[in-house]
């Protein structure tokens, strides 16, 4: 497994917007935990206790994975290839990329904000400022999955603590200006807020989870899923192993369980897309 280096990663200005989601999920998970929560059970319940145990494995699990998805490197290493006449020889599946100067592996693509070539590249994700491909699919996945987990749980809570228990109006705190003898309520306004970015996190993962379905269940990448080219489906089990490693069973567990891929991403085989019948 290979990782970027910390300089490819800040030195971006796409990266704003993945350092403004972790502020973001950070306020919102302290909010929830310490603020929401005590007010719905009492402490030390067991329902306090098992909420509280499930948010931080929630939240660990979104940054971990977010984290990872950030650092694993899915580009295209050169060093990894055969000889570039070898591959002209057996197989017509590989491209040229003039701008990487390199013959491409099959299913592979050049970003042109990346500025490389991706294996299986999937697409672009802005949200984490890096290309999604073969190696880093997991986290990606992960990320969106515990990502709409966190935002459908949190949503229901706040709208229980918001509209059951404090009759849609709350004040968590207020904003007292020094110079000026007046304290101006901002907890509500707050609180609106980050329930309105609550449901929209949730709408968006919600959607990307749908579009995720026909990717692991074929074996696809998100260009090929659109247009329904599953001719890399290797069967169900078989695809979800490409994406998740040898250990897939564990990988929900923690992103820093290591599955090693058991796909190089460079040489893939075809099936008809109905039969099952490998063709190279």
């Amino acid at each position: 497994m290979r990782f970027r280096s910390l300089k490819k990663i800040l030195w971006k200005e796409e990266a704003v917007l993945p350092v403004i989601l972790v502020i973001g999920k950070t306020i919102a998970y302290y909010v929830l935990m310490n603020i929401v929560l005590p007010e719905l059970m009492n402490i030390g319940s067991p329902g306090y206790i098992f909420l509280r145990l499930l948010g931080l494995f929630l939240f660990s699990n979104i940054m971990s994975n977010m984290a990872m998805c950030m650092l694993v490197d899915p580009t295209v290493n050169p060093k990894q290839l055969i000889p570039q006449f070898e591959l002209r020889k057996n197989s017509n599946d590989w491209h040229e990329c003039r701008k990487c100067e390199i013959l491409a592996p099959p299913r592979s693509h050049h970003c042109r904000i990346c500025q490389v070539c991706v294996l299986a590249r999937d697409h672009h994700c802005y949200f984490t400022a890096c290309c999604i491909g073969h190696r880093n699919y997991r986290f990606f996945f992960y990320l969106v999955f515990y990502t709409f987990f966190a935002s459908l749980i949190s949503f229901i809570v706040s709208s229980i603590f918001w509209f059951v228990l404090q009759g849609g109006s709350y004040e968590f705190f207020e904003i007292h200006l020094i110079w000026i003898e007046i304290g101006i309520p901002v907890g509500k306004f707050a609180f609106v807020v980050l329930y309105i970015l609550m449901l929209l996190v949730l709408v968006v993962s919600a959607w990307e989870l749908y579009n995720r379905w026909p990717i692991i269940r074929y074996g696809a990448t998100y260009f090929e899923a659109s247009s329904k080219n599953f001719l890399y489906d290797q069967g169900m089990r078989s695809n979800l192993e490409i994406f998740f490693g040898q250990r897939m069973h564990w990988t929900w567990i923690s992103a820093f369980i290591p599955s090693q891929l058991q796909h190089d991403g460079i040489h893939w085989r075809k099936t008809d897309g109905s039969k099952g019948d490998w063709t190279i």
